[in-house]
């Protein structure tokens, strides 16, 4: 059966055959290996076979190897392992190299998205600067009742298309992994009240309330990310009021229960006092509800309870996952319950560092002692009434809450019968039967105790028509719902100490353009866009400022060289030269001149943040995002040319 019997020295002389023995390879210390091949009788097959041996030379007197002794074993399924190994170990290789390719791949992938991202926002978001710009200006003009309901309709629809390219950009740099979260100083209550008041016009446009309220021994001095906190706050509301037909948005916040993680030593601060506070956040609504079957996927992505629903109502679908993310990066959680045509509750926990009450606070309470002060507060609305009890009992008040104005009205007499009056009353404007206008007029006819109440009135709207109401009828003070704790206070500071709180300023950007640029200043704009340009010279329109307009960076550096200007408003993307490389223009020749350095701030339209790190690399002192609002570009220059 052996085939090729030919067989090599072991040692010195590997030339040398010797006789007798298979085929064999000379290994190291005299191994051999025997690859001898046999043929199969049965299947007229041969097969390989590997051998393992020894093999010991026999010499004769003279030296010459005249035989052998040979001890062999049968290695072939060791061989035929070490092969499958080796294969095994190739294809490894070869799947780790392809997956270091698709990596890399990837990450240019990635980089591209994220390139083309950015160059579609700041494609979209400079148009719509000016849509929405334009828009907002045009309302401050005179129009008739038809030029103003289509003026805010192109101003309402161009920031829900700016929201809606938000969250695409936002939900594309979570998925890249390039959302970088924020860790700054902030005080919730006045996050809370700012972030009310964007969203209160959307649910006074549908009719229902919208409050908030944070239960007491919740730390409110705060480090973490306020921004992305606001993002999922808002977010969960605006999902609210969208799927909410009547009834009430409520948003509560508390500290998590001792026991579960409330307050526990912050391990990650340098502080020994610090203490990170969990803080649980809940979303309440009265409306359409999610069915059982449907709420564990509620937060997944372009997931919503119904197509024809989210057709309706608007959306991409892509809130309430941004959220969830969002919370996640948090270090929190989200859920939802609900209960279907009843409505649904979405709550999330997030945990912040505590910090000491700043030296000069960010929203300061008004020092007020209301102990043993009778109120009554007349409110449809029991979630109101509810907070304004927990507010007012907090200062000592003595709170009576009713639901009417009838029954307020049969309360205010009853104590005035009774030799205890009521020393101020907190009166919603809008209530079914009898609303709150009719009330005071009602309060007006009655005997003097019952006249001397002061009176807080309530609304949900800031109309023109209620602020006169509130002047025809001698009404002192006047806050919009939601009611913000610090304004309360403060208007009842003003009421009960006999001075008259002003109505809320219908348009402050009007009293800032009148302190906040009372001087002139010259003002170089580098834009290419000119419905951008127009934009912003119809903002400094009531200003004593001198705005030159120039429309790329090459122009930009010449002028500025030749002119002498206070601050720079320096678009980044521009044809001839971009905003980056003409910035860092101005800067050397600044260097060279020995010019103290002028403020610019960049105009971006892009989302990234590397982006705005790009713009303060090349030596911008600050950027403005695109659409850039009025106020926002007012208080900009204000910051960077000392102009109080």
């Amino acid at each position: 059966d052996i085939i090729g019997k030919r067989c090599y020295q072991v040692f010195q002389d590997r030339d040398t055959p010797c006789p007798g023995c298979p085929t064999v390879t000379a290994l190291e210390s005299g191994d051999i290996e025997h690859a001898v091949m046999h043929h199969s009788s049965s299947k007229g097959m041969e097969r390989e076979t590997w051998w393992d041996g020894y093999a010991v030379p026999i010499k004769d007197n003279t030296g010459r190897i005249v035989s052998c002794i040979q001890m062999s074993r049968d290695i072939t399924e060791r061989k035929q392992a070490e092969e499958t190994l080796r294969e095994t170990n190739q294809k490894l290789e070869d799947a780790i190299s392809r997956a270091n390719n698709m990596t890399v791949e990837a990450e240019k992938a990635n980089h591209a998205k994220s390139r083309f991202l950015a160059n579609m926002s700041h494609e979209i978001r400079t148009p719509m600067n000016a849509v929405i710009g334009m828009a907002g200006l045009l309302l401050d003009t005179e129009l008739d009742v038809e030029q103003r309901r289509y003026a805010e309709s192109v101003h309402s629809n161009g920031e829900v298309l700016l929201g809606l390219i938000s969250d695409i950009l936002d939900f594309s740099k979570i998925e890249a992994g390039r959302l970088e979260l924020e860790d700054i100083d902030f005080d919730l209550q006045n996050l809370l009240k700012n972030l009310a008041g964007a969203l209160s016009l959307r649910a006074q446009e549908k009719g229902i309330e919208l409050m908030y309220d944070i239960e007491p021994a919740t730390p409110v001095h705060l480090r973490g990310d306020p921004g992305r906190l606001r993002q999922v706050i808002g977010n969960l509301v605006e999902n609210a009021i969208k799927f909410t037909e009547k009834g009430e948005v409520f948003v509560r916040i508390k500290a998590q229960e001792e026991g579960r993680r409330s307050l526990s030593s912050c391990p990650n601060d340098t502080q020994s006092d610090s203490k990170a506070a969990h803080l649980v956040f809940s979303v309440i609504d009265t409306g359409i509800g999610i069915p059982s079957e449907q709420i564990d996927g509620i937060f997944e992505v372009f997931n919503q309870v119904d197509s024809s629903l989210s057709r309706s109502s608007g959306g991409t679908g892509l809130g309430l996952s941004i959220s969830k993310k969002l919370a996640g990066l948090m270090g929190g959680d989200i859920w939802a319950e609900s209960i279907l045509g009843k409505g649904s509750t979405f709550t999330f926990t997030v945990p912040f560092t505590v910090t000491a009450k700043p030296e000069k606070p960010f929203e300061e309470m008004p020092p007020l002692d209301l102990n043993r002060t009778r109120v009554l507060v007349v409110d449809d609305n029991a979630t109101n009434r509810l907070i304004l009890n927990r507010i007012l009992a907090e200062y000592g008040a003595l709170v009576t809450e009713v639901e009417s104005a009838i029954r307020g009205l049969f309360e205010l007499k009853h104590a005035a019968d009774s030799g205890n009056p009521f020393r101020l009353a907190i009166i919603d404007c809008r209530m079914p039967g009898m609303d709150g206008f009719e009330l005071v007029r009602r309060i007006h006819e009655e005997q003097d105790d019952v006249r001397a109440v002061k009176i807080i009135m309530l609304t949900s709207e800031n109309r023109d028509g209620d602020l006169k109401k509130c002047r025809d009828l001698e009404i002192t003070s006047y806050l919009i719902k939601p009611v913000n704790k610090k304004d309360l206070l403060e208007a009842i500071t003003f009421i009960l100490g006999g001075k008259t709180a002003s109505p809320p300023e219908k348009n402050p950007t009007v009293k800032m353009e009148k302190s906040i640029l009372a001087r002139a200043l010259n003002i170089l704009l580098v834009e290419d866009s000119i419905d951008n340009r127009l934009l912003i010279q119809a903002y400094l329109k009531k200003t004593a400022c001198r705005v030159e307009t120039v429309e790329n960076g090459a122009i930009a550096v010449e002028k500025f060289k030749t002119g002498n200007f206070d601050i720079v408003l320096m678009d980044v993307q521009m044809p001839v030269m971009d905003g980056y490389t003409a910035t860092r223009e101005i800067r050397h020749w600044e260097k060279e001149n020995q010019r103290t350095e002028t403020p610019i701030l960049a105009l971006t339209a892009y989302a990234l943040a590397d982006d705005f790190e790009k713009s303060l690399a090349a030596g911008c002192t600050d950027h403005l995002s695109k659409p850039i609002k009025k106020e926002n570009l007012l208080r900009a220059i204000e910051k960077y040319t000392g102009n109080t």
